[in-house]
C-alpha cells in the first residue's frame, strides 16, 4: 500500500464507528494496533520479517516522508491495545493450560510412577497429583491416586496418604482391582492413625470387592483387628478365607491360624499350620513360624502293647 492509499484509508476511518465496540475514533486514536512485545520486535528487527527485509523509510505509517499525519497515542487506541494485549495473554494462558492438561494426561502418570519407582518422591507427588486432577478415565485417575497415596506413605505423611487412598476408593466406576488395593492400603493407614472403625470398614470393602489377592490380604488384616478386639472366631473365619489364596498371603494366614489353634490348646492343628507357614517365601513369616514350632509342646504319643 502506497502513501496515498494509506492516507485515503486512514481518512475514511476518522469518525467511523468501530465494528467491535461501536465507538467513533478520532484522528489521534488511529494508529497501528499491535502488542507491546511486537512493537519492540519491530523496532529492534527481531520481528519475523527479519533485519534484511525491514520496512523501508518511505513505508507509510513507519517513515516520516508520507503525507499522513504522525500517529499519536490517543486514549481510545491505548485502551484498545491494552484490551487486545489482555485478550492475547488470556488466550495464551488458556492454550497453555489446555496443552499442559493434554500432556499430563498422556505422560503425567508415567512420569509419576517412574519417579516413585526410583524413590524420587517429591517428583512423584508433583506428577501424580497433576495426573489425578486431569485424567478422564476413572481407572487411570484412581491409579494415580493410589500411587500418590503410596508415595505419601513413604514420605511419612499418613493424613495425606489417607486422602489419596480415599479418593481412589471413592471412584466407584474405576476398576475393582485399583479400588480394592486402595481400600486395603486405606485400612492400614487408618489403623496407624488410630481409626479402628474406619480401618475395619476399609478392609471389609477390599474383601467385598472380591479381587483375590487384595481380598485375601485385607482378610488377614481385618482378621488381626478382630482378634485384637477379642472376636477370635471371626478372626479365624477371615484367616481361613485368606488361607485359600494362591499367593503368599496364604502363608500369613497359615501362621495366624497356627497361633489361633495354639491359643485354643489344639497343638496338632497349630503344628500343621505352622509347618505350612514355615515354608513361606516371605522370610518374616517363615522365621516366626519356625520359632513357634520350636516352642510347641511335644505331641503326646500313645504306646500300644502287643498282645502275646
Amino acid at each position: 500500500m502506497g502513501d496515498e492509499e494509506y492516507e485515503a484509508c486512514w481518512r475514511e476511518c476518522v469518525g467511523a464507528p468501530c465494528p467491535v465496540c461501536g465507538a467513533r475514533a478520532r484522528e489521534g486514536d488511529l494508529q497501528i494496533i499491535v502488542l507491546d512485545k511486537d512493537v519492540n520486535a519491530i523496532k529492534n528487527g527481531s520481528f519475523p520479517w527479519g533485519k534484511t527485509s525491514r520496512p523501508t523509510g518511505g513505508f507509510a505509517g513507519f517513515g516520516g516522508t508520507g503525507t499522513a499525519p504522525e500517529t499519536e497515542r490517543g486514549g481510545f487506541a491505548s485502551a484498545l491495545r491494552k484490551e487486545m494485549y489482555g485478550q492475547s495473554e488470556r488466550s495464551r494462558k488458556q492454550e497453555y493450560r489446555a496443552l499442559s492438561e493434554a500432556f499430563t494426561k498422556l505422560s503425567g502418570f508415567q512420569f509419576g510412577f517412574e519417579a516413585y519407582e526410583k524413590g524420587d518422591l517429591d517428583r512423584a507427588v508433583l506428577w501424580l497429583q497433576r495426573a489425578a486432577q486431569v485424567l478422564d478415565d476413572p481407572t487411570h485417575a484412581a491409579g494415580a491416586c493410589m500411587y500418590l497415596g503410596l508415595t505419601w506413605v513413604k514420605k511419612g505423611e499418613p493424613h495425606k496418604a489417607e486422602k489419596a487412598f480415599r479418593d481412589a476408593v471413592d471412584r466407584t466406576d474405576a476398576d475393582p482391582t485399583i479400588r480394592s488395593g486402595s481400600a486395603d492400603q486405606l485400612g492400614s493407614v487408618l489403623k496407624q492413625l488410630g481409626d479402628i472403625a474406619g480401618a475395619r470398614k476399609a478392609f471389609q470393602l477390599a474383601v467385598d470387592l472380591g479381587v483375590p489377592h487384595f481380598a485375601s490380604k485385607a482378610a488377614v488384616n481385618l482378621g488381626t483387628l478382630e482378634d485384637e478386639a477379642g472376636n477370635h472366631d471371626k478372626a479365624r473365619s477371615l484367616w481361613e478365607f485368606a488361607y485359600e489364596s494362591p499367593d503368599d498371603t496364604g502363608g500369613f494366614a497359615a501362621h495366624n491360624l497356627g497361633w489361633y489353634w495354639e491359643q485354643a490348646g489344639d497343638v496338632k492343628k497349630a503344628r500343621r499350620f505352622y509347618k505350612i507357614a514355615a515354608k513361606s517365601s516371605t522370610p518374616q513369616v517363615a522365621t516366626r513360624a519356625a520359632e513357634r514350632l520350636r516352642v510347641l509342646p511335644a505331641s503326646s504319643r500313645r504306646l500300644f502293647r502287643r498282645d502275646r
